[in-house]
């Protein structure tokens, strides 16, 4: 029995070593041969070998195959028997009343058949026949950033210019066949952001539509940030007026919609954080160890305000003792923390570092419970987005691939291939199983120049 066991090590000892790949500066591994390869200087046009065309490549392969394969599958399969159980009698469809009658007698929970339920509808939106929502006219210009409240029916972007940023606000709007007419109409642009690089933007107050939304965004140029609310509303009285200057650099920034702290907004800037409060312009600085605070968040419930920093840090300080700006919260990721968010339950936090790694925390415990794998990094800011109903957690890789995965347990749902031909930068989505009245679940994907909608 040792010698068994003395053979399966080794066989894992060798398949280990062969799956290594040594980055060698100067040479290429590849993967078909098990070779290096030396790679030639990028900028002599005859090399058909540099570092980009390589890793192009690779994404190009990675799409292909994941088009072939059958991406549209409407079910998920498990290693556990009873999911699996109910995975079939989701594949062959069994009677309501049956199903029901199980339910009752104890053989299924109603929290495992909502949740393949979920993951059923992940599975239902139909990528191969995107459709474009904008028209690609104008130059020289990108999105940067994309965010939506579906319970409110907007949807806002920001496009970015050469010298200018601009935020264009979007209404969702009821739609008799979602797969062949997008839900979403622009309405205007607003404020123009001249001279500076929008860095964070968030919804400004408790709720929004389309007559009422605000945005709060942070943005810089030079050696100076600026902090915002952008009004969308034409009525004075939803007006929100707040501008605050800083003199570093404007990383972030957050809306506090916790009924003990209203009307504050947050701000990560460099080696510092502050609260700031929108009437009176009261700043109030935490202590970040001197580190840059890439993003930020406020406890919905509880008084806590979350803070991700370069060193990898999430500060979590109590907002009821002013006076004191040390943190009561330290959690550790590997590298630089680009998104935190709170779930519903805000014994748990979400956040992602820019080694890629999306970690589930528990705060009591303050350790990671869950992993979310798959996405690769090396130096982009990756941020990642809950559904309002809290099954699916999904974030656009730098391999330009989209994953959803369960929250519950962290397992790998769906991975989508935009339809972008020359895109290799991480793709903006938003994913609700709820767009509009009408409830149907869909995928809004933005990349540099096209804005898409995969719908049922």
């Amino acid at each position: 029995h040792s010698k068994v066991v003395h053979v399966s090590e080794t066989e894992n000892l060798s398949n280990f070593l062969l799956n290594i790949r040594l980055q060698i500066p100067g040479f290429y591994y590849d993967k078909e041969k098990r070779k290096y390869f030396r790679l030639l200087p990028g900028h002599n046009n005859y090399n058909p070998l540099t570092v980009d065309s390589i890793k192009k490549k690779e994404i190009d392969k990675m799409k292909k195959d994941l088009s072939q394969s059958k991406q549209g599958s409407s079910t998920t399969k498990y290693k556990n028997t009873g999911e699996s159980e109910i995975t079939e009698h989701f594949q062959c469809e069994l009677p309501v009343p049956m199903f029901q009658h199980s339910l009752q007698i104890g053989h299924y929970s109603s929290q495992q058949v909502s949740r393949l339920q979920h993951e059923r509808m992940v599975n239902s939106v139909q990528t191969n026949t995107p459709m474009q929502l904008t028209a690609s006219h104008l130059l020289n210009y990108r999105y940067s950033h994309l965010m939506a409240d579906v319970k409110n029916d907007v949807l806002c972007t920001v496009i970015e210019f050469p010298k200018s940023c601009c935020l264009c606000l979007g209404e969702l709007i009821p739609v008799k066949n979602p797969r062949t007419n997008g839900p979403i109409q622009f309405l205007d642009s607003n404020d123009v952001v001249k001279d500076s690089k929008v860095t964070c933007v968030c919804w400004a107050g408790p709720g929004s539509s389309a007559e009422t939304a605000a945005v709060l965004y942070s943005s810089f140029k030079s050696e100076s940030g600026i902090s915002e609310i952008s009004s969308f509303s034409t009525n004075p009285r939803h007006n929100i007026r707040f501008s605050y200057t800083l003199h570093s650099t404007a990383w972030t920034c957050a809306w506090s919609n916790n009924h003990q702290f209203p009307n504050k907004v947050a701000i990560g800037a460099s080696r510092k954080a502050l609260m700031v409060d929108v009437q009176t312009q009261r700043a109030l600085h935490f202590n970040t160890h001197k580190s840059d605070v890439f993003t930020q968040t406020f406890g919905l419930r509880n008084p806590l305000l979350i803070n991700g920093t370069r060193k990898g840090h999430i500060l979590g300080f109590d907002l009821r003792e002013p006076s004191n700006r040390s943190s009561c919260i330290k959690l550790q990721q590997e590298l630089s923390v680009c998104c935190v968010k709170f779930l519903t339950d805000e014994n748990y936090l979400v956040a992602s570092d820019m080694a890629s790694k999306i970690l589930l925390w528990d705060i009591r415990a303050l350790k990671p419970v869950i992993q979310f794998h798959g996405h690769t990094n090396t130096h982009l800011q990756l941020s990642f987005h809950i559904d309002s109903t809290e099954s699916v957690i999904y974030s656009g890789g730098m391999d330009t691939l989209i994953r959803f995965w369960s929250l519950q347990d962290g397992h790998l749902i769906r991975t989508v291939a935009p339809p972008f031909k020359e895109h290799y930068r991480p793709p903006l989505v938003q994913y609700s199983e709820e767009w509009t009245k009408d409830n149907f679940p869909g995928i809004v994907m933005a990349n540099e120049k096209d804005l898409h909608w995969c719908g049922i």
